[in-house]
């Protein structure tokens, strides 16, 4: 720790001694960000006092600017950025020591003729996605929170509508960073099923900008194999609230600025309960499901070049089932097959969670950028649950002429299982990080960071399965000892430290076809088994008809002359994984302590094509990419659950096409399609399986070779489609539609070999949403009386899984008479009407 204190006390001198630098009391200073329309921060705006010659400044990387100024004034600042028509806004009168906040937006999406022209900044550097929150707050959601938009794009993956959680080109849920500010998230650990995992902590109300990679991402993002999801909360200058509630659940936010725009504030707060929909689950129980955060986003402008900001969160979901009785039917036309099970006991999860996190950044100049980051989190887990269950499985009558139609024929099989566990997890995680940017010339764009973190876990599990059925579990003995299927029992306090760093450069090769070459590497090193990792990683991207489009339209030359919008980009790089807790730990709850990262090597060819069609923009985005994997640790999923294997004795790969093509398809309302195309396989070394020779009958070993990921999804495609009523446009409907093919499974017995049956019917699920705009305060003829307070409110209709397909999450194996095994499928939510109200102030 002595290494953490030094950092903090070297951040502290530096940001600290600058504060008495910033000119006389008689002074008052002008602060803000300029972004585009997106949220993305704006680099090299010009800003300068109206009607002077020359003179002013331009702001940083990250879109922030300062001047100082005289007190006793106002003035009124001009803002230009290249090709755009200039903007000007006026200040208040300052005062003596004031610091003025002016944030500016530019439509960077001008009109020009008749040809719409996207300005871009850093963002033509990049080969991240940028979202747009605003664009898609009546999505239909039975989650509740901003993955339901992650999963609808090119690449991403989700076959469970009660979970955030999401898969990128053929990883898992451990495999994707997410950042909120710059400090990263974690997700839990004990959740088994997704009617166990309540609330993201990504608050939707809350965000002002989100930046996506699904492969290939920069050095500066952190040390995960699949994916990056970035995301900025909002720093307002004026107050808004927003109230929502639902038959899902109730939220809240609330946000503004002090009367000088120094300090800016955001509260959130959340409850939802899922009872309403878990009761259209084919297990018929007594759920009590809370689920319940709050967080709040304060910044501070200590002055024109230097920032605080504070991100806290803590959020409680508690989850009670206490199932009676469940039956599943299952089969083809001519073959009915009935499970019926009845059940007692109970299943407890529960779960707090608490980050608080500081940022400081520090502009001595335009050229210059640093930011101190530091948080801890905590994540407290308890799960404790006895289930007991006797089953039957039926064959009905399928016969539809016949009289006992529907009625049971024979039973072939009886059982009863036993389920136990008393676990808990308890993680607490310390990090403190220092990052740079520097922007001299076009040769020199230069990001680094160091990050320092110390982990303490304490894991403490005691579960057991007992199955009463053919060749499974019977007294032994004259003692009456039971053998039970499976037990576990482990006792881990570890404490370990993780050191990173990253440095990359990019550079300008050709401004007139924006062509950039990012280079970096990254570095990391785990006390824990002494690995130290090195991760070279580079993007490159180009348009070759960018500076060729700039003039014809400059020169208004007419449509015609214009050429084909391409942009082209390519990745290549190293994505090492050291192990977390759950990946360190076995299937006995035995942790490994020669346990390796697991790495991945990306390789990514991707286009942009933005065209028009009914004279309005479309962009149609295509990626090619392969991941050669080594030193995999193989792992079985179960629902959400995932459980290692502990061993890094696997090799594959993935490759795989995504497609999505964007547009207006309806005026002013954005939609999308997305397809992919994946394979992903692993080799399990020294594994061999067992088969029956079905010319002797006699059994013989082989070796498997190459078998499917869990994730091996190898096709999907999902549509957001919004549209309006042509002569009422207060009407919209918002409509998602998702189509993935099925993954693969095999029998609960951890012989990986076995996992590669596919069910013939994939994922496939219709979401619709219906709103109303009740009252709109701009368009509105009356705003007084009991409208005042209210700038608008909207009222929505959603119908969720609107054709009622049964969709399967996993498999409950069970034995008949005979001995032979039958997977049982667990469906997913059915039909269900949810109704919503929400109120902007």
């Amino acid at each position: 720790m002595r290494l953490f204190s030094r950092i903090i006390l070297f951040i502290l001198v530096i940001y600290l001694q600058p504060a008495n630098l910033f000119g006389q009391k008689s002074d008052a200073y002008i602060i803000g960000t300029v972004t585009d329309t997106s949220g993305a921060p704006l680099n090299e705006v010009r800003i300068k006092f109206k009607d002077s010659r020359g003179g002013g400044v331009t702001t940083n990387s990250e879109g922030n600017y300062a001047i100082t100024v005289k007190e006793g004034k106002s003035y009124t600042l001009e803002f230009s950025f290249i090709n755009l028509p200039k903007k000007t806004f006026t200040t208040a009168v300052l005062q003596a020591g004031q610091q003025y906040k002016l944030d500016v937006i530019l439509n960077t999406n001008y009109q020009v003729g008749t040809v719409t022209v996207t300005t871009k900044a850093r963002d033509e550097k990049r080969t991240m996605e940028r979202i747009i929150p605003k664009q898609f707050e009546a999505i239909p959601n039975v989650g509740g929170g901003f993955e339901t938009i992650l999963k609808t794009l090119a690449g991403v993956s989700s076959s469970n509508e009660l979970s955030s959680q999401y898969s990128v080109r053929g990883g898992n849920f451990d495999e994707n960073l997410v950042y909120i500010d710059d400090i990263e998230i974690y997700r839990p650990q004990l959740v088994r099923n997704g009617q166990q995992e309540g609330l993201s902590i990504i608050h939707t109300d809350l965000v002002k900008s989100v930046q996506f990679s699904a492969g290939g991402f920069e050095a500066r993002y952190g040390d995960k194999l699949s994916s990056v999801l970035d995301i900025q909360y909002k720093e307002p200058d004026s107050f808004a609230a927003k109230a929502a509630v639902s038959l899902l659940g109730e939220s809240i936010s609330v946000e503004g600025s002090s009367a000088d725009k120094r300090f800016t504030y955001l509260f959130g707060g959340r409850h939802r309960s899922s009872k309403y929909l878990l009761n259209s689950l084919d297990v018929q129980s007594d759920y009590q499901t809370n689920f319940a955060d709050v967080q709040s986003y304060f910044t501070y402008h200590v002055s024109p070049t230097f920032k605080l900001g504070m991100l806290t969160y803590y959020g409680s979901n508690s989850y009670l089932s206490i199932p009676v009785s469940a039956q599943t039917t299952f089969g083809t036309v001519s073959t009915v097959i009935r499970l019926n099970v009845d059940f007692d006991g109970r299943e407890i999860l529960r779960q707090q969670t608490f980050l608080n996190g500081i940022t400081a950044s520090f502009t001595p100049n335009k050229h210059d950028h640093y930011k101190f980051i530091s948080s801890v989190y905590s994540l407290d887990e308890r799960e404790n649950f006895d289930i007991i269950a006797q089953y039957k499985l039926q064959q009905l009558n399928s016969d539809p002429g016949s009289e006992d139609f529907g009625d049971v024929n024979y039973t072939f099989g009886v059982g009863g299982f036993l389920n136990h566990a008393r676990n808990k997890l308890n993680t607490i995680l310390y990090n403190a990080e220092l990052k740079g940017d520097h922007t001299y010339t076009r040769y020199f764009d230069l990001d680094w960071g160091l990050k320092f973190q110390h982990e303490n876990v304490q894991d403490k599990l005691s579960e057991y399965q007992y199955i009463d059925s053919v060749d499974y579990s019977v007294p032994q003995n004259n003692d009456s000892i039971l053998d039970v299927y499976e037990y576990i029992y482990s006792r881990n306090n570890q404490q370990w430290n993780r050191y990173m760093g990253y440095v990359q450069n990019t550079f300008s090769l050709n401004n007139s076809k924006n062509m950039f070459l990012t280079v970096g590497v990254r570095g990391n090193y785990w006390d824990y088994n002494k690995e130290f990792l090195l991760s070279p990683r580079a993007q490159f991207t180009f348009e070759p008809n960018a500076g060729y489009n700039k003039k014809v339209i400059l020169e208004d030359l007419g449509d015609s002359l214009m050429r084909k919008s391409l942009r082209f980009r390519a990745s290549v790089g190293a994505y090492h994984q050291p192990p977390f807790y759950r990946e360190l730990r076995g299937l006995n709850g035995q942790l490994n302590p020669q346990i390796r990262a697991q790495k991945s090597y990306h390789f990514v060819l991707g286009n942009d094509y933005t065209f028009k069609i009914w004279k309005r923009p479309f962009k149609l985005t295509s990626e090619v990419y392969y991941k050669q994997l080594e030193d995999i640790i193989p792992y079985e999923i179960d629902n959400v659950r995932i459980r290692y294997f502990a061993e890094n004795n696997a090799t594959g790969y993935a490759a795989g096409m995504d497609f999505q093509l964007n547009g207006e398809f309806v005026k002013d309302n954005p939609s999308w399609i997305s397809v992919g195309l994946l394979k992903t396989e692993e080799d399990i070394k020294g594994d061999k399986g067992v088969a029956v020779d079905t010319a002797t009958g006699e059994l013989y070993e082989f070796t498997p070779g190459y078998i499917p990921r869990p994730t091996d999804q190898r096709f999907r495609v999902s549509v957001f489609f919004q549209d309006f009523l042509a002569n009422n446009p207060n009407y919209k409907v918002h409509l998602m539609l998702v189509y993935a093919s099925s993954l693969p499974l095999g029998p609960p017995d951890h012989e990986r070999y076995k996992d590669v049956i596919r069910p013939a019917n994939g994922y496939r699920r219709v979401d619709i949403g219906f709103s109303r705009q009740i009252y709109d305060k701009e368009k509105a003829r009356r705003t007084d009386g009991w409208r005042k307070p209210f700038e608008s409110i909207w009222l929505s209709a959603e119908v969720f899984n609107m054709f009622g397909i049964r969709n399967t999450v996993s498999y409950l194996w069970v034995d008949d008479i005979e001995g032979n095994n039958w997977a049982i499928p667990r469906y997913l939510t059915s039909r269900r009407l949810n109704v919503q109200l929400q109120v902007k102030f």
